[in-house]
């Protein structure tokens, strides 16, 4: 805590090493490795059932694998016990197929595990070492690597979780996450990235059109492709053990941004996204609230429980506004249904109705008369809030 920041710290960017490990893989293709259309059972014959899986579904998450990741015990039990890369691919392989490969997508990071398995053979090298010849060391990115779980990363910064204040964010074991989330960087060097993807510096340009082109639904290979102010953006954003990144890159208007936090609350994908339409010319507007203070009376009144439905996620959230001695508390559950707890300020907005705003995010509740509570995320998405 309370550490300065420079250009030289660093941090686990978590799945943003996706699209790095991505490259790397058309980087093997190109020079005659592999082949992204071969069956990943052709670089490791254990993998029978899987024959009908390619490289190029682990790397568009269309395999059909399941998620490591979306284990119901992995981020309460093992996350944090020291793991080999063949060991969690074995698990995974003891479950069948979630889709038959290339008809769906759905996010796995398993798949990339499986990949890295796969550069590490056709190589010779570990996925660090490999990582440095054929990208870090060709665009000089210095402050750039892949962690394990023994040697000490010089610069790398700590990280938080929070409930009322910082906390002490769990970490994972950093022994096999290697090429689906195990790299870190600076902000200075995923900058050079974005500039080396916009400038087409490693593969072909045509490799390019395949690497950044969405397969199914809008995920290509290893990026996320979306609009913005209608111009094309490909994105990632990542979080691990407290760090919550994010890139996005506007080829035609040679844009990157590039957000790495700390601390796992920040919103840092809605961050970037008005970064990028600001710099496309779309104005950032703040909408001005009045601080005030407001008796302990009323204060009682907008104390509750809520629930409403997250679109985005589609399951069903409950909220609660607290009265805790003369403070009021939101406690609310985030991704991964973990639970935080945030200091609410009451202000009175332009139209004089009460704004209950959370400290540290950008988050309101606004009693309107006669009409249930309106939560306001930090995307400006409205949801009305039901009593429980």
């Amino acid at each position: 805590m309370n550490v300065p920041h420079d250009d030289r710290k660093r941090f686990k960017i978590a799945s943003l090493t996706k699209a790095f490990t991505a490259m790397l893989v058309f980087c093997l293709h190109d020079k005659g490795l592999l082949n992204i259309y071969d069956s990943v059972k052709k670089y490791l014959p254990l993998l029978e059932k899987y024959k009908s899986v390619t490289l190029y579904h682990c790397l568009t998450c269309s395999s059909g694998i399941p998620d490591f990741a979306s284990k119901s015990d992995y981020w309460d039990k093992n996350m944090r016990i020291p793991q080999d890369i063949s060991n969690v691919i074995e698990e995974i392989y003891q479950d069948e197929l979630n889709f038959t490969p290339g008809t769906a997508y759905e996010y796995s990071s398993t798949g990339y595990l499986i990949i890295t398995k796969i550069i590490e053979s056709v190589t010779k090298l570990s996925y660090d070492e490999a990582l440095k010849k054929y990208i870090l060391i060709p665009l000089e990115l210095k402050d750039a690597g892949c962690m394990n779980n023994v040697d000490v990363v010089p610069n790398l910064v700590d990280s938080y979780g929070f409930w009322v204040e910082d906390i002490q964010a769990a970490k994972t074991d950093m022994s096999f996450p290697t090429g689906a989330a195990g790299m870190y960087s600076t902000t200075n060097d995923l900058s050079k990235w974005g500039r080396a993807i916009i400038d087409k510096r490693l593969i072909p340009e045509a490799l390019y059109q395949i690497y950044e082109t969405a397969y199914k639904a809008s995920y290509a290979c290893g990026w996320d492709v979306t609009t913005i102010e209608q111009k094309e953006v490909i994105q990632h954003q990542g979080d691990l053990d407290g760090f919550a990144t994010s890139i996005k890159i506007c080829r035609e208007e040679e844009i990157v941004v590039v957000f790495l936090s700390n601390q796992e609350i920040i919103p840092v994908t809605n961050i970037t996204k008005r970064a990028v339409a600001h710099l496309l010319g779309h104005p950032f507007l703040i909408t001005p609230l009045k601080k005030v203070s407001i008796s302990k009376e009323i204060l009682l009144k907008l104390t509750n429980s809520y629930h409403y439905y997250d679109s985005t996620h589609s399951i069903h959230k409950e909220l609660e506004v607290a009265l805790e001695g003369e403070q009021l508390f939101l406690y609310c559950f985030k991704r991964y249904d973990i639970q935080y707890k945030f200091r609410l300020n009451s202000f009175l907005d332009e139209d004089e109705n009460v704004v209950l705003k959370a400290e540290k995010i950008d988050e309101r509740i606004i009693f309107l008369p006669n009409e249930n509570p309106t939560y306001i995320t930090f995307n400006e998405e409205k949801i009305s809030l039901e009593q429980s």
